[in-house]
């Protein structure tokens, strides 16, 4: 990726990095929409004591981010409540 001078300076936004965001306000991605969508979906959709959700992608291609978002989301949400929200490392190789 080549580096250009941040949006400060009048250029491209840059990443920061590959440590996953912990939070919706550190959103260099676009993922808000996403987000807001699938947290809809999981609470007002699913009928279920508890679901399994798979998230699958490179390593660096934001999964990480994704499920912090997603938790983040679905703690704001009053109809939903989040007991735990785990995460499990999975690699073939």
């Amino acid at each position: 990726m080549t580096k250009t001078a941040g949006p400060e300076l009048g250029g491209e936004p840059t990443l920061k990095g590959d440590a996953a965001r912990q939070t919706l306000a550190e959103d260099e991605f676009g993922l808000g929409n996403m987000v807001a969508a699938l947290a809809e979906t999981l609470t007002k959709r699913i009928n279920a004591d508890g679901y399994v959700l798979g998230i699958e992608g490179r390593w660096g291609s934001g999964k990480s981010t994704f499920v912090n978002f997603i938790a983040e989301e679905l703690k704001r949400t009053p109809e939903h409540v989040t007991a735990q929200v785990s995460q499990a490392g999975f690699n073939p190789a």
